[in-house]
């Protein structure tokens, strides 16, 4: 009985401490709105000094309980000021949340200059790439894939050190395309191939795309240009940042080749038997030398190579980086170290390389402050590409003797000793410094001088030994010693006015001027016969044969600048923009050009009647700029007389001579240039910009539209030279080339609460690319077709069209659109063939029926019946991105897609069975497989390019998907924070293309066998 009691009573105890537990705490409610009184979902409530929280819903409502009437709350949201409210008596709240201006305000970098970017009249865009430090790149370029309007990137190739394709609207000149790239204010050259800086000191980038925000550099404007901002110190203790990836690629989809030993000598027999050759699979050597087994004794089981297997191999990749800033409020520094090793997919096909970056910012006094920053990298580079993977698989590596196997004494591809004993191999050094002198003259006035300066070197040794290379073969060894040099100096000096007038006219001026001189310095040491080559390039004085050769290159570029922003009550702002270059690549005649530029822009978020009407907008600016920027898409000296320097072989020797004129040869003509033109001028391109900007419902949509129409005169193109000149080309301006397109990139928060956030991100380009002259046909190499296309083959010259070049230049289309013939379908009798006007073997049965365009009874694939077939630029390009969170948990995905683009499929199938994808040979035309559209095996048919081997190239990439965790361990001991993740880049093509991968080269075609690389990577972020 007394046990019962006790336990009554415990229960009672337990129940009435339950009950004035619940009785102590306070049920606080109510709703979070901004300053218009609209509500803001995804606040968050918590109460002071406790993790008890909870988020407002849909209509910005919440109910908390809290512990007392003592308790705080604290009410916090992106975009507004925290707030904290104590509850006292109260039960039901209206909190009103102020925006925080320092978050809104974001600095924009524009070159020369910085504004926030409520302020940019231009068309900008920037990323914050301290956000995407987690995917392993390479180099800046990598990380902006898919991630701004209307810029462009191509990745053709995986191997190591292999540049980008960058565009930024389009294609603006025959010659000279790519963005320019500012790494800190110092004009570094063309985007595509920054692998100086390491993309871990990044952290910013801004993309400048219309004239307005790209005319303050002139003439190197007129692609666009990207603005790189690196690390500097902060003020605070000492930070110590390690970054580790590791990376594991392997190919992306199989190789389309010979695995089947009785299929390759089967089909390879075939094509020769139809091209009236015997049959080499016999059991006996060829007329070369080579044996090939019957085709009885393959099935008997011939042994095989898998050449595959030996050439490549899966890479494991390590990019470890180190990064240490702090300082106090007058010195800030920083410090970086990075190792990269890059394995490439072929064996001895790698780069490593080590980049140091160091800067310091020093305030002299309240005036007067000084920095410097400087990045130094050495890299090398062991380069095996062009080995024969596909080689023939019934050849072995190693022959009876446990030498290298040769076919015959002319097979040179034997990947075993071309990766053994070929020697190719590059080492660089690479200097970037810059030191910025920054005096504040008085509150209005300051001055900024830059000076800048980089160094470029390399020094790459080539050897081809003399048995299993052709040209060791032929020079009984061969070696080279490459010496590359160039230096950049660029030096920038303006002041910078700054003042408000009656609270309303807000005014900024910039003035100065810029000079910058470029050289390239480089040598080439060959020597051949060697008396021994075991030494290779690492002595060419055994070579019985030495030749040296040198050259060297300089421009120069002087400049003023000026920009004038003015701002009217903080609601219309105007931008107006002037450059004037001054360039040693042009004559007297127009050396000098102005590139001017102007912007206007209305805060219409600022009129009385958008905050009463719209009040859930928080920033609606409209803009409209127009501009004219420059491109000196030429080299040195091309507006002067030339001398040149030949060696001829007379009966006393080689004998050097000099005269007027250069000489070079292409391998099938002898070219002469040299003939100056004092009356070359700029290439200019006049855009025209319109914008929106938008962002509403709490900031929680942002919207920017872009309409441009961009037009480049001048066109920098040869011109052909009578015979009676001694010249065959002349470089004059002719030709005009127009871009117009939209932009649109939308981002939304989904989901913005305390521990969980979901936001999406689109973006969208359309272009169309229209070349609207290509200069005078009498002089240009312009041609004309019975359909009235005006065209000239793309390339450096005219011969280009004798090789059947694909590429043309067409009036009223874009650039670099396809030219050749159209495909019926498959010749299924001779008489069909004849009937329609095929002649000799192309009549054949399993021939290429073409189409008769020009209508004239006879069919030329190679000439009269040829038109324009097809178009490499892509109809429109889009990305989409998701970021999501939940608590120490992050999720990202980028999908990227190009779409409307034609590629050439030039490994669609072969004249004979040495090449092509295998699957479409085994589809060959036979007259047991006539309902097939590909054609029968021919070793020796004379192809004409044309629309059968042309394919849509649309495809959607699954570019990245992150997932991180962050371990939740700051303020434990040492560590301030660590973050582990794993990244998978490339993991799915969705594309009905039926090559290797539709992402090809600016020109369209594919002629890469190797399969993409898809990677897989586990990295480490921790902070001390």
């Amino acid at each position: 009985m007394k046990k019962i009691i006790n336990k009554s009573f415990g229960i009672f105890l337990l129940f009435s401490l339950c009950a004035g537990f619940s009785y102590a705490q306070k049920k606080v409610s109510g709703k979070v709105v901004d300053q218009s009184g609209f509500s803001i979902p995804g606040t968050s409530i918590v109460e002071k000094n406790t993790t008890n929280g909870v988020s407002t819903d849909f209509d910005g409502s919440f109910t908390l309980y809290v512990e007392n009437e003592n308790a705080i709350l604290e009410i916090s949201s992106m975009g507004f000021k925290t707030q904290e409210v104590p509850v006292l008596n109260t039960s039901t709240f209206t909190i009103v949340l102020l925006e925080d201006i320092s978050q809104l305000e974001e600095v924009v970098v524009i070159g020369y200059q910085t504004v926030k970017k409520s302020d940019v009249t231009g068309a900008v865009s920037k990323i914050n790439t301290e956000e995407l430090s987690e995917i392993p790149a390479n180099s800046v370029e990598e990380l902006l894939v898919g991630r701004v309007s209307g810029l462009i990137i191509g990745n053709p190739s995986d191997d190591p050190g292999a540049g980008l394709n960058v565009r930024i609207r389009g294609a603006s000149s025959f010659t000279a395309t790519t963005p320019l790239i500012v790494v800190d204010g110092f004009p570094l050259g063309d985007a595509g191939n920054l692998k100086q800086i390491n993309p871990a000191d990044i952290v910013s980038v801004e993309v400048l795309k219309d004239a307005s925000a790209a005319s303050i550099y002139g003439s190197r404007g007129a692609n666009g240009v990207i603005l790189v901002t690196t690390r500097r110190g902060k003020e605070g203790k000492m930070a110590v940042n390690f970054t580790g990836i590791t990376t594991v690629s392997d190919f992306a989809s199989e190789f389309d080749i010979f695995k089947n030993p009785v299929n390759l000598a089967v089909l390879t027999d075939e094509g020769r038997v139809n091209s009236g050759l015997t049959p080499i699979y016999v059991g006996a050597e060829d007329v070369n030398g080579t044996f090939f087994p019957s085709i009885s004794q393959i099935r008997d089981g011939y042994p095989t190579t898998d050449y595959v297997d030996y050439a490549f191999r899966t890479t494991i990749n390590k990019n470890y980086n180190v990064s240490i800033y702090g300082g106090t409020e007058k010195t800030k520094y920083n410090f970086g170290l990075n190792l990269n090793t890059q394995d490439g997919v072929v064996r001895n096909n790698d780069l490593s390389k080590v980049t140091v970056s160091f800067g310091i910012d020093q305030k002299l006094n309240d005036k007067v402050s000084l920095s410097t920053n400087m990045n130094i990298s050495r890299g090398k580079r062991s380069d095996n590409g062009g080995i024969s993977f596909d080689r023939n698989i019934l050849f072995p590596i190693f022959d009876e003797n446990n030498n290298f196997f040769k076919a015959n004494d002319n097979d040179f591809a034997n990947p075993a000793a071309l990766t053994e004993l070929r020697v190719n191999e590059t080492k660089t050094l690479d200097l970037i410094s810059s030191s910025i002198f920054l005096w504040q003259i008085n509150d209005a006035l300051k001055f900024k001088s830059q000076f800048n300066y980089s160094l470029g070197s390399s020094f790459q040794e080539r050897y081809f030994p003399d048995t299993y290379t052709q040209l060791g073969f032929e020079g009984n060894g061969v070696a080279f010693n490459d010496n590359f040099q160039n230096q950049r100096v660029v030096v920038d000096a303006y002041f910078t006015y700054n003042k408000t007038f009656a609270e309303k006219h807000a005014l900024t001026l910039l003035a100065g001027y810029s000079s910058e001189y470029f050289e390239v310095r480089t040598s080439q040491l060959r020597a051949q016969d060697f008396v021994n080559g075991s030494l290779g390039a690492g002595n060419l004085s055994l070579g019985n044969e030495q030749r040296t050769s040198n050259d060297f290159i300089e421009t120069a570029l002087s400049s003023a600048i000026s920009r004038l922003n003015y701002t009217f009550d903080d609601k219309v702002l105007f931008t107006f923009t002037g450059r004037l270059d001054g360039s040693s690549n042009f004559g007297a005649n127009n050396k000098y050009a102005f590139f001017p530029s102007g912007a206007i822009s209305w805060k219409m978020q600022k009129e009385a009647f958008v905050k009463e009407g719209l009040p859930f907008v928080n920033e609606l600016k409209p803009r409209v700029s127009y501009g004219i920027v420059g491109n000196q898409a030429i080299g040195p000296f091309e507006t002067l007389n030339r001398l040149g320097n030949g060696r001829y072989f007379t009966n006393d020797g080689f004998v050097t001579t000099i005269g007027p004129g250069i000489i070079s040869n292409n391998g099938i003509f002898i070219e002469s240039r040299g003939l100056g033109n004092p009356d070359l001028r700029w290439e200019t391109t006049k855009v025209f910009n319109v914008g929106l900007d938008f962002s509403g419902f709490h900031r929680r949509l942002d919207f920017a539209f872009e309409f441009y129409n961009k037009t480049t005169d001048d066109l920098l193109v040869d011109s052909t030279l009578p015979p009676t000149s001694g010249f065959d080309f002349l470089r004059i301006n002719a030709g005009k080339i127009e871009n117009k397109g939209i932009e649109l990139s939308l981002n939304y928060d989904v989901v913005r609460k305390q521990d969980f956030k979901i936001s999406t991100g689109l973006i969208f380009n359309r272009n169309k690319n229209k070349v609207l002259s290509i200069g005078p046909p009498e002089t240009t190499s312009v041609l004309s077709d019975d359909f009235g296309n005006q065209y000239r083959f793309t390339g450096t010259n005219f011969r280009d069209q004798y090789r059947s070049n694909i590429n043309v230049f067409a009036i009223n289309h874009p650039v670099n659109v396809f030219y050749g013939a159209v495909v019926r379908g498959i010749v299924q009798s001779e008489a069909e063939g004849l009937f329609n006007g095929l002649t000799g073997a192309a009549a054949q049965p399993g021939e290429f029926l073409y189409e008769d365009i020009n209508g004239d009874g006879q069919i030329d694939p190679f000439g009269a019946d040829r038109t324009i077939i097809g178009d490499p630029n892509p109809d429109f390009s889009a990305s989409f991105t998701l970021d999501a969170s939940y608590k120490n948990w992050e999720l990202s995905a980028l999908f990227n897609g190009s779409f409307g683009g034609d590629v050439v499929n030039m490994n669609k199938f072969s004249t004979g069975a040495g090449g092509g994808q295998v699957s479409n040979l085994l589809q060959r035309w036979s007259p047991d497989n006539r309902s097939t559209a590909y054609p029968s095996l021919r070793d020796n048919r004379n192809v004409a390019f044309s629309d059968w081997w042309i394919e849509d190239g649309s495809f959607v990439r699954i570019q990245n998907v992150r997932l991180g965790y962050n371990l939740g361990i700051k303020n434990i001991r040492c560590i301030d924070n660590a973050k582990i993740y794993f990244s998978g880049d490339n993991l799915y093509n969705f594309t009905n293309y039926s090559g290797i991968d539709p992402e090809v080269n600016l020109q369209g075609t594919d002629q890469n066998r190797v399969p993409r690389l898809r990677r897989f990577s586990l990295g480490l972020d921790i902070t001390f």
